[in-house]
């Protein structure tokens, strides 16, 4: 009989110890809202906030250097810290700041906050605030702005490379700017995808990869390679095009050239007159010419793309009679009725 004493006492001091320990998911109490915002810059890179939102309640007036003090460190928020997550590193106002999560504390002062990112962002709010841990800080400036209930977290600028940051409540704005070295990144991402399948037996990664590169004329030798090992495993008029433009960034002209050349021999109608048409936008009629001309020399006027493409530069060039011929040609042998409705209003240009 004592030892069954003795086992239901602990039974009961363990469930009630279990049961202190646990709680139910219900709403919080007062008037403050768990809330999460995330951006992404360049689709990879992603800030999460995640804070407790309180609201004005018909305190107007009563918040800044009331509600929360001025030259006190205060939690951003409500409740549990304020917390920022960077999946990157990135540059805050042009500090460096690595990737991670940091608690959020702020700073208001009458005229410059002080934002503190800090290595803590398990405490309960600013009470045990530490500067040591602190990992950066930066000064703004607040800003006047129109009226928010709720405070809020808020991405007020998103660009490629670059967002902006604010915090809104009452009648102030703080905002701050995140900044990324997005083709760093992206070029990270894109060498770890392309040691797997995607790059070793598949052109079409390491093209895209160097199109990348091409485009946004950064890392141009890494795309260099990466082109290199695309035409290694398929040589095609894509990824040719993509090597002689590379090249002639580079200065490698006499290659660039060569390479040119072997595309537009690689080159079925389509992609010789698209091309052509690219060349057109450009400006760039006298290449757009050697560009329908080769297409026309091969293909002759079997497929309509050629005759189409030599109609298109003959027009643009001001030769009407010429380009009324090739469109003619083209349209005895389209075959859609969008093609053919598209030629006969070309001829129609040429002649009038």
């Amino acid at each position: 009989m004592k030892k069954f004493k003795i086992l239901s006492l602990v039974l009961i001091v363990s469930f009630s110890n279990l049961a202190i320990g646990q709680f139910l998911d219900a709403p919080p109490s007062g008037n403050s809202q768990r809330n999460t915002v995330t951006q992404r810059i360049g689709s990879i890179v992603e800030i999460t906030v995640d804070y407790s939102s309180p609201r004005v309640n018909g305190r107007t007036g009563k918040i800044w250097n009331k509600l929360v003090p001025f030259d006190k460190v205060w939690r951003a928020g409500a409740n549990e810290n304020t917390t920022i997550r960077f999946s990157h590193d990135v540059q805050i106002n042009g500090n460096k700041l690595n990737a991670g999560v940091y608690g959020l504390f702020m700073i208001p002062t009458e005229n410059e906050w002080t934002i503190v990112f800090s290595n803590n962002s398990t405490s309960w709010g600013s009470t045990v605030y530490n500067e040591k841990e602190d990992a950066l800080r930066i000064k703004v400036k607040a800003i006047e702005n129109h009226f928010t209930e709720w405070l809020t977290y808020d991405f007020i600028e998103r660009m490629s490379s670059h967002c902006d940051l604010a915090l809104k409540w009452e009648n102030l704005l703080i905002p701050f700017k995140i900044e990324v070295d997005i083709h760093k990144i992206v070029l990270e991402s894109f060498k770890r995808q392309l040691n797997g399948a995607i790059g070793l037996f598949n052109y079409e990664g390491t093209l895209q990869a160097a199109k990348y590169c091409l485009s946004n004329e950064v890392y141009l030798q890494q795309g260099l390679d990466w082109i290199n090992q695309s035409v290694t495993i398929a040589a095609n008029f894509s990824n040719l095009i993509v090597k002689y433009q590379l090249l002639e960034k580079l200065g490698k002209i006499e290659e660039s050239k060569s390479t040119y050349d072997f595309a537009l021999s690689l080159g079925t109608p389509q992609e010789l007159y698209y091309y052509g048409r690219k060349l057109m936008r450009e400006e760039k009629l006298p290449q757009a010419l050697v560009v329908f001309q080769t297409n026309y020399d091969k293909y002759g006027s079997n497929v309509w793309p050629t005759d189409l493409g030599m109609g298109r530069i003959y027009q643009a060039m001001g030769k009407n009679k010429k380009a009324k011929k090739h469109y003619e040609a083209a349209l005895k042998i389209a075959k859609l009725d969008r093609q053919k409705r598209s030629l006969e209003g070309l001829i129609i240009e040429v002649t009038n």
